[in-house]
């Protein structure tokens, strides 16, 4: 009777267990206490060990429950193809999960865990492992030649992993790294976000291998230069590197490149580096050129040593895609290891036609000039961008920012309710709804329409 009642509850909680031709295991608390008002105040039970006794199952998804442990009875699920368990509370991840020989995706996010086996490590269909939000100090090599993805963020490595091919999405970001992976062999990687670490310095043969790269933040190290070589990537789109110790960049960045997003934001930029910027930003692919009231003051005034005066650039020839903004730290934090943010108006998000930098003769005051009527906090870490960045838009438009919030409606319904239909698109339009100006989507009298510009 207790394997029945067990077997009752299992099905209740996953009926995609009795799947004919792909069988998974999907539990998670968090929907059950969502669904369940009478396990809102109760601790979250693990799964019973059941689930671990299934032959043929292809996925297991267990989340917001304390698993804490996996049963020895893992290492026979030999079919499995993907193991995600999400904020468990998993201490150890067994060596018998190394034994699962088809295993393609391994999701252990938001655990304890501070290394994997090598047995693991070395699957040899292992395509995608996320380890995000661990205490992850080392990892042994992997040895699959199909690793597409690993992302270990916010974790406590000193040593960055090793690889027998190089995935083609690497995330490091939140680490205590001092280098990058060594070799030459990042053909494949389009996609690195190593900030938030202590690097000093890149491997220049490491910079040249990337010869597909897309995607690379260095942003909040210590790095002090860049490679030349980091000039002729010709696939890269975007480049951050802010909170660094720059003071120089590579020569013919803009025009070697595809960048269309560039922030150097907290750098002792030179002159002739911030200048060359501003001369190739027209001829280039360049879309967001982000820049500190420092760095906009060396581009105003020009450069003053030993060799000459070389006069600044005029701020009515900065192009339009220069956005500029005040870096503030946290009181007691140092470079790299601390908090900090960035402080922009509205207007230099992304500026009209007319409008001069924050700081320029003739142009909005810099932030700490002026303070705002209304300040929009907003998290880099946030998913939302193009949401809360269409709200700023509004307010811009809007004549008064604080007139404007007032006039917002209520909200009165469910966000799946207002979008309606848009709900299930999975382009640019599931949320236009919500940050497009001028566009009427609420009940008459409850929309703003754009028609006026705020001034900063």
């Amino acid at each position: 009777q207790s394997l029945i009642r067990l077997l009752q509850e299992l099905l209740k909680d996953s009926p995609e267990i009795i799947k004919k031709n792909d069988p998974i295991v999907r539990i998670c608390m968090e929907d059950m206490r969502l669904s369940r008002p009478a396990l809102l105040c109760r601790p979250s039970p693990p799964p019973p060990e059941l689930v671990f006794s299934f032959e043929g199952l292809r996925e297991i998804r267990i989340s917001s429950c304390a698993l804490r442990s996996l049963p020895p009875e893992v290492g026979q699920l030999h079919g499995l193809k993907s193991l995600v368990l999400i904020t468990t509370e998993l201490t150890e991840l067994l060596a018998e999960v190394g034994e699962l020989k088809e295993l393609e995706q391994i999701f252990l996010n938001g655990n304890f865990l501070k290394t994997l086996p090598k047995a693991v490590c070395a699957l040899p269909k292992l395509q995608d492992l996320c380890l995000d939000a661990n205490q992850i100090e080392a990892l042994p090599p992997f040895l699959s030649q199909h690793l597409r993805m690993l992302t270990a963020p916010g974790n406590c490595m000193q040593r960055p992993p090793q690889f027998a091919v190089p995935p083609e999405r690497l995330e490091l970001h939140g680490n205590l790294l001092q280098e990058l992976p060594g070799g030459e062999a990042w053909g494949k990687l389009r996609s690195l976000k190593a900030m938030g670490n202590r690097l000093q310095s890149l491997p220049r043969g490491f910079v040249q291998s990337l010869q597909a790269i897309e995607y690379l933040n260095l942003a909040d190290n210590r790095l002090t230069s860049l490679p030349e070589e980091l000039a002729s990537l010709r696939y890269l789109e975007s480049l951050f590197v802010y909170n660094n110790s720059l003071s120089r960049l590579p020569h013919g960045l803009l025009l070697g490149t595809r960048l269309k997003k560039l922030l150097v934001e907290g750098n002792p930029l030179n002159f002739a580096s911030l200048a060359e910027l501003m001369s190739d930003a027209g001829s280039s692919h360049l879309q967001t050129l982000a820049i500190d009231d420092t760095q906009a003051s060396t581009v105003l005034t020009g450069s003053h040593d030993t060799f000459g005066v070389v006069p600044g650039v005029p701020p009515e020839q900065l192009p339009a895609c220069v956005s500029v903004g005040s870096l503030v730290r946290v009181q007691g934090s140092t470079h790299s290891d601390g908090l900090y943010l960035k402080l922009g108006r509205a207007s230099q998000l992304r500026r009209a036609p007319g409008v001069l930098i924050a700081g320029a003769p003739g142009g909005p005051p810099g932030c700490g000039e002026a303070p705002a009527e209304l300040l929009v906090v907003a998290f880099a870490a946030s998913q939302g961008e193009p949401e809360w960045l269409g709200l700023l838009r509004g307010l811009s438009d809007s004549g008064s920012p604080s007139k404007a919030l007032s006039s917002y409606p209520v909200p009165s319904q469910h966000l799946a309710d207002f979008l309606g239909s848009r709900m299930e698109s999975r382009d640019g339009s599931r949320f236009a709804a919500m940050w497009q100006s001028g566009v009427d989507l609420a009940p008459p009298g409850e929309a703003i329409v754009a028609t006026e510009r705020l001034p900063d």
